[in-house]
């Protein structure tokens, strides 16, 4: 019988009880959880400040055209629900954090400007905390919501976006200042079912 695949995945050469053994594989592999934990922590701190407008650094984009099946993939890997409405969430990056914690599950909402109100690039990165820290997977799609219009809308205060009237139908503005922003929304997720995993969700293609 052949030793598992997992032996060879992790660098190292199989023992001869390795048969009996039942090793996980790819992001289940705990022996290149630490690794892959560390290297998205340093991945993450580097693009809080900016720093991939000077160097490349490496991540995940999940791009295709409008109905193709992104947000459903999207709320599937993430394990939260993604709002839908036009004008919004097509023209705004968002960034997906998601870090595996033995903790109650949370999401933090941030915004990171990159771009002042002018599109000018910004001598340094700026995050901004969009609210209180959430516990219930229900109450994300309405912030992150907000957090759209936040980014699409720099010449209002960001205290606005956070108020329930803002959601309700009468009271969305009809047209937003920006048809699109390089200024992303970011969520921290974790939780003890969430696996360790970066990604941006980047505009629909026309």
């Amino acid at each position: 019988m052949f030793p598992p695949v997992s032996a060879f995945m992790a660098g190292r050469q199989p023992e001869s009880n390795d048969v009996n053994v039942v090793h996980g594989v790819g992001l289940c592999n705990p022996q290149l959880a630490q690794g892959r934990r560390k290297m998205l922590d340093l991945v993450n701190r580097l693009h809080k400040v900016g720093v991939q407008f000077d160097i490349e650094l490496p991540q995940v984009a999940v791009i295709g055209a409008q109905s193709a099946g992104k947000s459903s993939l999207l709320e599937s890997i993430s394990g939260i629900t993604l709002p839908r409405a036009s004008g919004t969430c097509t023209r705004c990056p968002t960034e997906f954090r998601l870090t595996r914690k033995d903790s109650r599950w949370q999401c933090t909402v941030s915004l990171r400007f990159t771009t002042d109100a002018q599109g000018r690039p910004l001598a340094e990165a700026k995050t901004e905390q969009f609210g209180d820290i959430i516990y219930n997977k229900a109450e994300v799609e309405g912030r992150i919501w907000r957090a759209q219009r936040a980014i699409l809308n720099p010449s209002k205060p960001i205290e606005d976006f956070l108020r329930d009237n803002v959601h309700s139908s009468g009271n969305q503005p009809r047209r937003s200042e920006l048809t699109f922003s390089h200024n992303c929304v970011s969520l921290q997720i974790s939780g003890p079912e969430v696996a360790d995993l970066s990604f941006c969700d980047l505009p629909d293609c026309p």
